[in-house]
């Protein structure tokens, strides 16, 4: 069993250390500003939510090379890699496909409607691009509508006029990896950050070769932010990835599905449009479009089949969203935002939905959010979202929450919210078959899922307690909460059928909490410790581990030689779709040294993952451990 990380707190909060006297400033300067919780920008200690910010400093001590990799950084969450390309990122609920939690860009959805969750090898965006990403820690419908039942992970893109300048980073390393990443960033008047990126590997050990679990991916990221006039400001982005993916299996028992190529066509456009209209308001128009498209045509080696038969088996996915948000202060001690949104999206596949045309679902949503200063100690925070989907119909999502602080220094939190989350295509409407020729004359069809028209919406009822505690003179911050979900209708495929439907509800009862010591001006340690218990229905009792902990340690030396340590835990447990991760153990070390390279910035690291021996990523297949991988990487700015 893993232990508890409490422990651990308590000695660092009794490590003997100098306190510092802070001003104001200094204060106010510890404080982030997060945007996720309620889409108002607040300090974090007056958001509804808890919420995780893994900061510039963490993502680049932690040495990871995947962005879900960086998730491991918040606690509660759970990480796990099938294979050399396909992630799982999951709170509350952890499967292959992670469907109830939604994920944002930017504020740019990138929740899949087809297979929902999210496939991160289709995400043109570098880590070395991101400025820090906003995890909320619970239900967060209220803001962002539905999908969002457990949580919400929000990455945050750098500004160009932060990095301007040009950069090079090259890594290579363990599996053949090879990354190179060109950035420019610059302009005048208008600001303007190009990446161009290409990346490859061979993916797990025992899984890669010529084709199978391979990686080809080229990609580009533009953000340019536009001076349009006082009180006006635009910024567009666009993005894309491609290149090639090794899939199918070499395992005896999946002979319709040999190694081959999928070939990636991922790519998006989106515009932000903000006025400042004077007297304490704003206007927010968003609007975006996501494509992506997978396209494979998969080899069958069965000896009942014809020989040398292939069957396509293509995925396109394309979503068209706007948006619009009013941000008004209404007095010194209240502010709101009204805003609304229409969302179209369309899915595509022969082979899971057995029709050639486009699968369209509309949404559309109306929010509305408060924030009121009740008294000195007492705030208050109301919202609610309303929204219509195709599928289901229409829901409201309201949540709640008020705290209570003593000095700007603590606060206590109550809350209470609802949340729901929308089936997606596969699993209102999927007509997932194979029809296969025999070698004998004749066809066979393989039925792998129907369509269900009644199913329902998932929900979750939930409640927790937060405190938020910070300790500026020592470096020391606390951020904790207990809750309890009531999730009903939850949606999986039961026993002895091939189609999804509500057959299961749970009650989780959890706490998870991160502790944050900044000893030095480069040098910090972050804790983070969850548990959770749940009382399911569900055939699988426990589909989330019952402990998940992790710990980051980075210190800077003299001579601008950095060092850091990562060590992350979660016990053995069965998966909502019945994968079983085994206990896991990762200790990660980097070590990195600043110098200068005919004058210009330069900065060479060495990572080596999985330092302590060999993991299981995902489950207890052989071809899924993982053995020691070591990365060199060189960057410089010019």
């Amino acid at each position: 069993m893993v232990k508890p990380l409490f422990p651990l707190f308590a000695v660092l909060v009794a490590v003997p250390c100098a306190a510092k006297e802070l001003s104001e400033a200094d204060f106010i300067g510890e404080i982030p500003v997060v945007l996720t919780a309620s889409r108002l920008a607040q300090p974090v200690q007056d958001a509804p939510n808890a919420i995780s910010v893994i900061d510039r400093a963490m993502i680049e001590a932690s040495g990871f090379q995947n962005v879900p990799d960086l998730f491991r950084l918040v606690p509660g969450f759970h990480v796990g890699q099938s294979n050399g390309f396909n992630f799982s990122v999951a709170n509350a609920i952890s499967a292959e496909y992670a469907r109830h939690m939604q994920v944002l860009v930017d504020g740019r959805s990138i929740y899949l409607s087809s297979l929902g969750g999210v496939r991160w090898d289709t995400l043109p965006l570098a880590i070395a691009d991101i400025d820090r990403i906003e995890v909320v820690r619970g239900p967060n419908a209220a803001s962002y509508g539905a999908n969002a039942l457990t949580g919400i992970i929000n990455i945050i893109t750098r500004h160009p006029a932060e990095v301007e300048g040009r950069m090079f980073t090259t890594t290579q390393g363990a599996d053949d990896r090879q990354d190179y990443l060109l950035r420019w960033a610059g302009g005048k008047v208008h600001k303007h950050r190009v990446t161009i990126g290409w990346h490859q590997d061979t993916g797990f050990d025992d899984l890669g070769g010529e084709i199978y679990d391979t990686t080809r991916a080229p990609s580009v990221n533009y953000y340019g932010d536009f001076d349009i006039g006082p009180g006006h400001g635009l910024t567009l982005q666009m993005g894309y990835v491609g290149g090639t993916r090794g899939a199918g299996s070499t395992t005896r028992n999946n002979r319709l599905s040999l190694p081959h190529e999928e070939h990636i066509n991922s790519h998006f456009q989106q515009i932000d449009y903000r006025r400042v209209l004077g007297d304490g308001q704003e206007l927010l128009i968003k609007g975006y479009h996501h494509y992506q498209l997978g396209q494979e045509t998969v080899p069958v080696g069965n000896a009942s089949i014809v020989p040398d038969f292939t069957y396509a088996r293509d995925l396109m996915s394309d979503r068209r969203h706007g948006e619009a948000q009013w941000n008004r202060r209404l007095g010194e001690s209240l502010r709101m935002t009204l805003g609304g949104y229409g969302r179209r999206d369309a899915v595509n596949s022969q082979h899971y939905f057995n029709r050639n045309d486009d699968l369209v679902v509309w949404s559309w949503g109306t929010f509305a959010h408060l924030e009121w200063r009740l008294a000195s100690q007492w705030l208050l925070n109301a919202g609610a979202m309303w929204e219509d989907y195709d599928l289901v119909g229409g829901r409201v999502s309201p949540r709640m929450a008020l705290s209570w602080q003593p000095d700007p220094r603590h606060t206590f939190r109550i809350g209470a919210s609802r949340a729901y989350r929308n089936p997606v295509q596969a699993e209102a409407n999927a007509d997932w078959r194979l029809t296969l020729p025999l070698l004998g004359g004749g066809t066979t069809t393989i039925q792998r899922l129907t369509s269900n028209s009644s199913i329902r919406p998932e929900s979750n009822f939930s409640r927790e307690i937060g405190y938020l505690g910070s300790w500026p003179e020592y470096g020391l911050s606390l951020d904790v909460r207990i809750y309890r979900d009531s999730l009903r209708d939850l949606i999986d495929i039961s026993t002895g059928t091939n189609y999804f439907s509500n057959l299961a509800d749970s009650e989780h009862r959890g706490m998870d909490g991160q502790l944050r010591w900044r000893f030095g001006a480069r040098s910090f340690v972050v804790l983070n410790y969850a548990q959770l218990h749940i009382d399911t229905t569900h055939t699988q009792p426990q589909y989330f581990p019952r402990h998940v902990s992790g710990a980051l340690i980075s210190h800077r030396f003299p001579y601008g030689l950095d060092g850091s340590v990562g060590h992350y835990r979660s016990d053995n447990f069965v998966t909502y779709d019945s994968n079983r991760p085994p206990d896991y153990r990762r200790t990660d070390v980097r070590l990195a040294k600043e110098f200068k390279l005919e004058g210009n910035k330069a900065r060479l690291a060495y990572v080596l993952q999985h330092a302590d021996g060999a993991d299981y990523e995902y489950d207890l297949k052989p071809e899924k451990r993982v053995s020691r991988q070591g990365y060199v990487q060189f960057q410089m700015e010019f």
